[in-house]
């Protein structure tokens, strides 16, 4: 009998064409963690959800000591409205239009009632990371949305989205710059056309809302050091081309490229300081 993880390789041996998945039925606790491990090794985002709460908040704490990341555990009581909504929500990423990022947190699933869960359970499974649907406010006026959204890892999933979809974008621009142009000499020049075609990728990326400018905090990257400002939101950087050994320019190589981009992140919460004067 086929497991979930013989189904998912025979869906991606027929159709590489699909970035996030789920199961038409929710599928037994301890087979989760390997589909989890192929979708992190393959760049694929599985959608997972469970309608037992201690079993979600094990799985998820399973998956993030096995470092497992681009698997979304959520609870809900109701298995197939949650996790096609859920989908629905979340894959509703517009990179091509300006603030086309979205995040899930907070967001309404159109026809998911809300799960009706205690407090404690809510903080255990916010403590874990584990993503639910629940009513928010008294009773009389309670409103539904989704509380979460982190990976097993604990990143947050839109980013994850972002990130993977924009290392693809670099990709595709770096790929038909060198399909329409006669030539990429390999020469400064050529490294300036190959530089322009992962800008524009990058460009498209602030557009949309992924990355802006702000403080560098990762390690330093040609030019740029640890605290830099990026007034772009991005750097690139790569090697000199007269720098390059001889088997690298027989092979028609370029020099190692490195991007650092700064995230825009998401506001989810806030502290607010009344102060009152009559």
């Amino acid at each position: 009998m086929a497991t979930p993880l013989d189904a998912i390789k025979e869906v991606a041996e027929q159709n590489l064409g699909f970035y996030a998945f789920c199961f038409a039925d929710e599928i037994a606790a301890s087979d989760v963690q390997e589909v989890a491990q192929w979708a992190d090794d393959n760049d694929r985002i599985f959608l997972h959800t469970s309608t037992d709460i201690d079993e979600a908040v094990v799985t998820k704490n399973a998956l993030e000591a096995a470092n497992i990341g681009h698997t979304h555990v959520m609870y809900s009581h109701d298995y197939t409205g949650a996790t096609g909504g859920f989908a629905g929500v979340a894959l509703d990423q517009q990179y091509g239009r300006t603030d086309g990022v979205k995040t899930v947190h907070l967001k309404a699933i159109r026809g998911l009632d809300p799960s009706d869960i205690t407090q404690t359970q809510a903080n255990e499974m916010i403590a874990a990371g584990v993503t639910f649907y629940s009513g928010f406010g008294n009773s009389e006026s309670s409103v539904s949305a989704i509380y979460g959204g982190k990976l097993s890892d604990n990143r947050y999933l839109d980013f994850v989205m972002g990130i993977d979809w924009l290392r693809n974008t670099i990709e595709v621009s770096v790929f038909n710059g060198q399909r329409i142009r006669r030539t990429t000499p390999q020469t400064s020049r050529g490294m300036m056309m190959t530089k322009n075609d992962i800008v524009m990728g990058l460009e498209q990326a602030v557009r949309a809302g992924l990355i802006a400018p702000g403080q560098w905090n990762g390690i330093p990257v040609g030019e740029v050091q640890t605290y830099d400002y990026l007034p772009n939101g991005y750097y690139v950087y790569h090697d000199p081309i007269d720098e390059q050994s001889q088997v690298d320019r027989d092979n028609r190589l370029a020099t190692q490229f490195t991007v650092i981009a700064k995230g825009a992140g998401s506001i989810h919460g806030a502290d607010i300081t009344l102060v009152p004067q009559a």
